[in-house]
Formats: C-alpha cells, structure tokens, sequence
C-alpha cells in the first residue's frame, strides 16, 4: 500500500466560510497555495453539545472521509479548527492539512446565522487585538452562553468592530452589570463593555471609556 505525507498549508492566508442551516453548519476553506478544499458538513446538535460541555476540550466530526478537529483556548478565547482535506483515492492517504484559528465571537455567529459569513484566517496575526480573558470573565462569558439573546448581542458588538484596536493587548474583567465586562488596554485605555436591555427583552452591547 503506497502512503504518502500530509502537505500542511499553514503558510498562506486560508478564507474561511460558514453557513448554517437547520441541521448542519456548512464549513468551505479556501488558500492560494492549496485552492477550493471542498465542503465540510458539521453536525450543529454535536457541536452545540460539545460547546455546552465545559470538561471537553476537543470536538471532531468526520465528513465523506475529510477529518474535523477543534480545539478551545479559554485564555484567548478562540477556536483552533485543524482540517484534514482527504481525497477518496483507494490505497493512498493525500491530500491537505489547514490550521486555522477563529475568535469565538465570530464562529459563534455560525450557531444562529442562516447566511454566508467569510472570515480570512492570516498566517500572521501580530497586528491581531490579543485578548486576555480573566477567570472573572470568563464566569461572565458562561453565563452569556447560557443566554441566547446576551449570545447574540455580544456577537453582533465584535461583528461591528467593538474593541477591534488592532495591535492591542485587552484584559477583561467581569462589570457589576449583569452580562458586562470592565477591560484595561496595554497602551492605558480602560472602559466597560456594557450590555443594555431595550424594549421586548432586546438587547445590544456598547463600549464606554
């Protein structure tokens, strides 16, 4: 049986597609060096369950051979997405490996948006907003999951460019306000995240400093 090596893509920026529909999350990659990797089918009941589950830490998912592994960082709150493009060739493993790293902001959206969201996954990500996300916060950031409005706001407030200060090193700290978060930037700029409650439980976050 002739086998040969996994070629990673990791040099070269890869866009990242995501679209939801009722039963599954459809994941589409594409790189310069690597080209169109096909479509990737996640079933959204496991991940959903998986993202629930606080004592697991990776999730995988097998679609029409290709491979799916994700990882969560708490510290950075983003999602490692290892890809394992495998074509169905009898006798031989080939085809392409992508490491791709997504806030989870952004690849929560996936969970409630029914339309087509792209994210470009750069190799380097120095000129990226780093965000430090204490034990205080990440006890806020429980609670928002659990809360499909508060998800949902949050996200829509990263999607619009909240605390998108690129080069920036941002701490978060839980607020007194229920589903909010006070943060201290590197360079001296402190503020709050606040969530506010509108009319028929709707509910938006904005940035005070």
């Amino acid at each position: 049986m002739y086998i040969s090596y996994l070629l990673p893509q990791y040099e070269n920026d890869v866009m990242v597609a995501l679209k939801r529909d009722e039963n599954y999350i459809l994941l589409k990659t594409y790189a310069r060096n690597a080209g169109k990797s096909g479509s990737f089918y996640i079933d959204a009941r496991k991940l959903s369950d998986w993202l629930d589950n606080e004592d697991s830490v990776e999730f995988w998912d097998m679609d029409c051979g290709n491979i799916l592994r994700i990882t969560y960082n708490r510290a950075k709150y983003t999602f490692t997405l290892k890809l394992w493009w495998l074509p169905s060739t009898p006798g031989k493993v080939s085809g392409v490996l992508q490491l791709v790293e997504i806030d989870a902001y952004t690849f929560n959206q996936a969970l409630v948006r029914m339309e087509w969201m792209k994210v470009l996954c750069k190799a380097d990500t120095s000129e990226s907003v780093h965000f430090i996300w204490t034990e205080s916060a990440n006890r806020v950031l429980r609670e928002i999951q659990k809360n499909p409005q508060m998800k949902r706001a949050l996200c829509k407030a990263f999607a619009k460019g909240a605390l998108n200060w690129r080069g920036s090193t941002i701490t978060m700290y839980s607020d007194f306000a229920e589903g909010s978060f006070f943060f201290r930037e590197d360079k001296g700029i402190c503020g709050g995240l606040i969530l506010h409650r509108g009319t028929h439980e709707s509910m938006s976050y904005s940035v005070h400093t």
